[in-house]
């Protein structure tokens, strides 16, 4: 069978013909494997003894943990063993020097004969033939071992004012500016269009600027409608828009099949704008009217309206068989209802209007408007009864609660640009002290409860009330006080018009001179504003790459410089900046493209697929799915909550211009973004996205046809929205990929859809109150996705706790526990070495002694990227510790000889089985 990835299939490839390829590819690369058996993927899989090692997500303090544990493995001669390598985030940052370093010094075709010789370059010490050392010694460590620990502290190697932290501080401005430009110039266009409302009173002619058809003037005629008469010709629009919105409504409820179900929500926005607009349009006609005449009363103006509601649903009468007569009464208790508050607006609203500025009008009308539709409508349900279904009374509801906060959004504009410019302006003429006061507030409210968001006391269920309520608040407060700065300054700064200089002494005068001001603002002035600030943003959208301007492209050059850069025995790196573009290397470099081989391990990168947006109602907790990065493929699969397959792989050559290993290292770290999987909240998003805060990349959907693309080119709106209010999907074009940890951290969920029977894996998170989060969150994804039950005693991981008792050092009995993996249907169980950063008694000295200067160690802040050679030597130093204890006890061989892997891994699994005793009983499948 060919090993070469397909590149023809359009619709991509599916999961079953990915682990086709990687068996045969892991055969091939064995040293005296027998070739697969017949049968399925998955069974050929659970027949060839899989072993993979998983390095958790962690950060720097992952990396360096796992540095060491590598070496611990290479020093039992057991680095060879795995066939899969899987990695989450800071555990990528060594998988990638690994992979790196395999490729480069075993001239790209790293096998199990090779890797067993190979690995005594990371054997610690190294031997006396290695090369000089200091003063005659040998050197301890390999070259590329020491250059990824003198730039340990990876973001900012030098201390100080150096070149990387300007760089740092430069890049974060500029990709700072980017965004607000992008932002500030949607915000300003925004602003014009309101203000272009709010004088839209002087710009409505005083009778109607259409020739009026002799049918639609006898129609005007019965409803007492004088199109020369001021305002009133503005009635029949505004009535007209309301029936349009009835219409749409019925025909979303009733009639749309077929291939207008995908975009639903679309009919239902249309009738909401008609709706709200029509409310602006029947106040503005009752105001115009009012101030030039008697108020509109009379029959005609109401009878008419009420005959086309009744119109409006004479589908939904033809469809109630048998309830008709409850149908007809829902009707006309509607219609009759729909009279009557025209009636009263017309009849008590014209003096209140006629003194309203026309600015509030424009502002408030759409929610008062969709309050008494809403009322209406609830009228018309109750008399309907049983005649309406409970899906119809479902989508009028849901229709009501978004016409609602879309009325409140707008109100809520207006109220930024009518109100927040003038109370500031006033606080600072008549209460400076208040004004800056409340600044120093908002300032530090901010900082407050983004301090309580990255603290331990708002952890979900574990959070303090009034800490986690801060944390809530935040970034809705700062938003807030964010966009009444943005709309002071462009009131301030506005052509033609400014804010009153002589400022009255009372508040609410002072409101209506504002106001009076912003009416005051020619027309064409407003237009020119809108026009270059909407120009600038669509200009910006059109060639703006939001990958290259945000923190993603430095994070990972600093990666590609620090772990693959080590690897490279002659770097040549710009003089000026220190790096070397040749320091990075395509990630399907690693896989040989004459289909001989691939790397040893196979290198499995995973990074999370946000889904914090759209209707799949499986992923509203989780907000996510696990996509992988492979030298041979790239790609995701997974399972609606309906059933129904969703994603593809695409061969890694291909994908996304063919990413680079540094680009998918970068990806699987990208721990701060706005859509973060599930720790995505909206607020945060937001927040997140104003200031560019972003490691996450834009990649390529791999079941759409632009799968070969690199960038968003020519139009980046998705991308910035879906970041902006946390709304990613997975059927966009344009998918956001982001940290592995916000899907699954420990790197095993995509070994055990592999069907691996060994797995080792090493839980670096922060985890100083010992809770087995990510054990737990992968023990529940891996039941509910793939059926698949983990058996870990719990006595085993009580060894792992801290033990003791008093203010002295508290230790860990143990470091790891070992378990079983029941798969379903029958298939063998695999088996699991769960490895955790603990601390023991029987520690050396310089790990104890970094603990005892540091309590928090080896559960240190995520925070903290910047290691110094203490803090990196404790974490490496631990690792390596772990790794040689547990090879000493489970991945050394004990008998005579040195056997191929597979057998070694067998015999592993034979002492495993034994200590675990027999099996418990299957685990309850509800």
């Amino acid at each position: 069978m060919s090993t070469q990835p397909d590149r023809q299939d359009d619709d991509g490839v599916p999961f079953d013909k990915v682990l086709e390829a990687e068996i045969a590819l892991i055969a091939a690369q064995r040293e005296a494997s027998p070739a697969p058996p017949a049968g399925s993927a998955y069974a050929r899989a659970h027949a060839m003894s899989l072993a993979g090692l998983a390095f958790s997500g962690g950060g720097i303090r992952s990396a360096a943990f796992n540095l060491g544990f590598s070496q611990g493995l290479a020093n039992h001669k057991a680095l060879h063993l795995f066939d899969y390598l899987s990695t989450v985030s800071g555990g990528g940052y060594t998988g990638g020097f690994l992979s790196a370093l395999l490729h480069r010094g075993m001239n790209g075709r790293p096998d199990e004969a090779g890797i067993k010789t190979f690995q005594a370059t990371l054997e610690t010490p190294q031997p006396a033939s290695s090369g000089p050392g200091i003063s005659g010694f040998p050197p301890p460590e390999a070259a590329q071992l020491r250059f990824v620990r003198r730039y340990a502290n990876y973001l900012t190697p030098r201390l100080g004012l150096s070149g990387d932290t300007l760089a740092l501080l430069a890049n974060a401005l500029r990709n700072f500016t980017v965004m607000q430009t992008l932002l500030i110039s949607l915000l300003v266009a925004g602003f014009a269009l309101l203000l272009w409302l709010i004088g839209l009173e002087g710009r409505i002619p005083p009778g109607a600027p259409y020739a009026t058809p002799g049918w639609l003037a006898s129609l005007s005629g019965a409803m007492g409608v004088d199109p020369a008469a001021a305002g009133r010709w503005l009635m029949p629009p505004a009535l007209g828009l309301i029936f349009l919105a009835l219409l749409l409504s019925q025909v979303s409820q009733n009639s749309l099949r077929g291939k207008l179900d995908a975009v639903p929500n679309m009919w239902v926005l249309l009738a909401l704008v008609a709706a709200l607009a029509s409310g602006v349009l029947v106040a503005l006609g009752i105001r115009i009217a009012s101030a030039e005449g008697p108020p509109m009363t009379g029959g005609g103006w109401v009878l008419w309206p009420a005959l086309g509601y009744g119109v409006a649903w004479v589908g939904n009468l033809l469809q109630a068989r048998g309830q008709r007569i409850r149908a007809l009464a829902g009707v006309l208790a509607g219609a009759a209802c729909f009279a009557l508050a025209l009636h009263l607006c017309m009849a008590y609203l014209g003096t209140p209007l006629a003194s309203a500025p026309t600015g509030y009008i424009v502002a408030f009308a759409p929610l008062c408007a969709m309050t008494l539709y809403a009322l209406i409508i609830t009228i018309h349900l109750a008399f309907a009864g049983s005649a309406l279904s409970e899906q119809q009374r479902e989508w009028w509801a849901r229709a009501g609660g978004q016409g609602t906060a879309m009325s409140l959004v707008w109100a809520t504009a207006f109220a930024f640009l009518l109100f927040v410019p003038p109370l500031m302006q006033f606080g600072r003429e008549r209460a400076a002290h208040w004004l800056l006061a409340s600044g120093g507030l908002w300032t530090a409210l901010t900082w407050l409860g983004t301090h309580f968001a990255s603290g331990k006391d708002t952890d979900g269920e574990k959070g303090t009330g009034w800490k986690e309520l801060a944390a809530v608040l935040a970034p809705w407060l700062f938003l807030g006080g964010l966009l009444g700065l943005v709309a002071w300054a462009f009131v301030s700064l506005l052509p033609g018009t400014a804010l009153p200089a002589a400022v009255p002494a009372q508040l609410p005068d002072y409101l209506h001179a504002h106001l009076a001001y912003l009416a005051k603002l020619p027309a064409n002035n407003t237009a020119t504003i809108l026009a270059g600030a909407g120009g600038l943003f669509l200009l910006l959208l059109v060639f703006v790459d939001l990958n290259l301007f945000s923190a993603h492209s430095f994070y990972c050059s600093r990666l590609a410089r620090t772990f693959l850069g080590a690897s490279r025995v002659n770097r040549k790196p710009n003089p000026y900046t220190g790096f070397d573009p040749a320091d990075d290397l395509k990630l399907a470099d690693l896989y040989k493209q004459d289909g001989a081989t691939v790397q040893r391990p196979l290198h499995l990168i995973n990074a999370t697929l946000n889904v914090t947006g759209g209707e799949e109602m499986a992923w509203q907790t989780r907000r996510g799915t696990s996509f992988v990065f492979s030298p041979l493929f790239c790609g995701y699969s997974a399972r609606s909550s309906r059933g129904e397959a969703l994603g593809t792989y695409r061969p890694t050559a291909d994908y996304g211009g063919s990413i680079s290993l540094a680009t998918a290292m970068a990806i699987s770290g990208a721990a701060a973004s706005p859509n973060m999987g599930f720790h995505t909240s909206a607020p945060v998003a937001a927040l997140l996205t104003v200031f560019n805060l972003r490691l996450a990349r834009w990649c390529p959907n791999p079941t759409l046809g632009q799968w070969r693309r690199g960038e968003p080119r020519w139009w980046s709106a998705g991308p910035l929205f879906a970041e902006l209010f946390g709304e990613a999907r997975a059927d966009s074009k344009w998918i956001n990929l982001s940290d592995g940890g916000h899907f699954e951290n420990l790197g095993i969920y995509e070994l055990i859809r592999r069907r691996a029977s060994l797995i080792v894996v090493t839980d670096i998170s922060a985890d100083d109150h010992y809770q087995f989060d990510d054990l737990a969150m992968a023990k529940r994804k891996l039941y509910i996705d793939f059926g698949v039950e983990l058996e870990i005693d719990a006595t085993a991981l009580d060894c792992v706790r801290l033990c003791g008792e008093g203010s002295g050092p508290r230790f860990s009995t143990g470091t790891w526990a070992i378990g079983r993996i029941h798969y379903p249907d029958g298939a063998p169980s695999g088996h699991l070495i769960y490895v955790k950063s603990a601390l023991t008694a029987d520690a050396p000295i310089d790990i104890r002694q970094y603990r005892d200067a540091h309590p928090a160690f080896p559960h240190e802040s995520t925070g903290d990227q910047w290691f110094d050679e203490n803090q990196f030597e404790a974490y490496r130093h631990l690792g390596q510790f772990v790794a040689e204890k547990l090879c000493r006890e489970w991945l050394d061989h004990k008998g005579i000889g040195d056997p191929p892997a597979s057998e070694r891994i067998r015999e592993i699994r034979s002492r495993l089985e034994t200590a675990l005793g027999a099996p418990a009983a299957p685990p309850f499948m509800p």
